[in-house]
């Protein structure tokens, strides 16, 4: 679960989970090992089999309940509520279903704690749906984990039964040999599974009863509706479909590695180039084109490419047909003296040409 800023790490606190943790997978790892052989030659291969599923669900709901978030409430920010600190009243009332129901204010969190939240001393956070802070798995039991360690505990008690039931045949067909290898572990696992048996079933027998009364640890051992009525309850069978079967309710807590990375594009900013749409025009040795193309990064590109290219030269049929225009104008009627000139020099440089000049 996460941890509250500024909290020092504390190794003594994971030694509870690391003992559990180790009972559970070491007994269970002994008992298929020099238990299960022989039930599955003598017995049923469905007796290792059915012990294997149990003991994978167990593990998959103590592991859930370890390291889900219970339900963690985030803290107001140190400068929000820093002057409605001090002169907000302590409880504030609301109604739920007719019944007035009372909330604290958290002091450390700074805000008012919802109903059925609760401050964990040990976790120091609120917690929604506050059950208990369990130090064998090592995290409060609220709103969002509490269907994984009512499962663990009603798993973990079918389990200890199972094991301990399988162990008591093993060793009965070898009283001849209690001093084997393979029935002394049996009854080093029987003795772990029985010892663990009735504290665990006993705890399993009184969340079987908040269950079924909508309650939880808290409220039961505190007294909160001990002389009224629990306006929370939905009834016996509404209460088990809501532990089991309800919707998983949302995190609060988000890993700041994981937060979405929203994008904001304010109203100052251009749009893109590709929206807008410009006229150029290129002049290519007189002729004039009209080119319609988006101002993106590739098509400016590539008319820099084209402007960097050198004009082409005049044509030659181009100028024949110029010169041939000026030879006939010059028949047809009398040219002003730019034009006698220039075609006197052009008769003369054919000449020279055709008829060589005589020394």
């Amino acid at each position: 679960m996460p941890n509250s800023a500024g909290k020092r790490f504390k190794p003594t606190k994971y030694i509870p989970v690391s003992t559990a943790a180790t009972l559970l997978v070491g007994s269970t790892t002994l008992f298929f090992v020099f238990t299960c052989p022989w039930l599955t030659k003598v017995i049923s291969p469905a007796v290792p089999l059915y012990n294997g599923l149990v003991f994978l669900f167990v593990l998959a709901n103590f592991s859930m309940a370890t390291f889900m978030d219970p339900g963690v409430y985030p803290r107001a920010d140190e400068d929000e509520d820093k002057d409605d600190d001090f002169r907000a009243p302590l409880y504030k009332n609301v109604e739920i279903k007719g019944i007035q129901v009372r909330m604290k204010w958290c002091a450390t969190c700074h805000f008012y704690r919802p109903p059925r939240c609760s401050h964990c001393s040990v976790c120091d956070n609120c917690v929604e749906d506050f059950d208990h802070h369990c130090p064998w798995v090592n995290n409060c039991i609220g709103r969002r984990n509490y269907r994984y360690f009512f499962l663990f505990l009603l798993s973990l008690s079918v389990h200890m039964l199972g094991v301990f039931s399988s162990g008591l045949i093993f060793v009965l067909h070898h009283r001849e040999s209690l001093a084997a290898l393979h029935t002394t572990v049996t009854l080093v696992v029987m003795c772990i599974a029985g010892l663990f048996f009735i504290p665990v079933l006993g705890l399993t027998g009184f969340h079987m009863v908040l269950v079924a009364r909508g309650r939880t640890t808290n409220e039961q051992v505190t007294g909160k509706f001990r002389g009224g009525v629990n306006p929370f309850t939905r009834g016996c069978c509404g209460n088990v479909d809501y532990v089991l079967c309800s919707p998983l309710a949302p995190r609060y807590m988000l890993d700041p590695k994981k937060k979405p990375h929203v994008k904001i594009q304010p109203p100052f900013i251009r749009p893109d180039f590709s929206e807008r749409q410009i006229t150029i025009k290129i002049s290519d040795n007189g002729i004039h084109s009209t080119i319609i193309s988006s101002k993106s990064k590739t098509s400016l590109d590539g008319l820099d490419e084209k402007e960097m290219q050198p004009p082409l030269p005049p044509k030659a049929e181009r100028y024949n047909q110029l010169k041939g225009q000026l030879t006939s104008s010059e028949g047809e009627e009398q040219s002003p003296p730019l034009f006698t000139i220039m075609t006197s020099y052009l008769l003369t440089l054919s000449c020279h040409q055709i008829i060589p000049v005589c020394p």
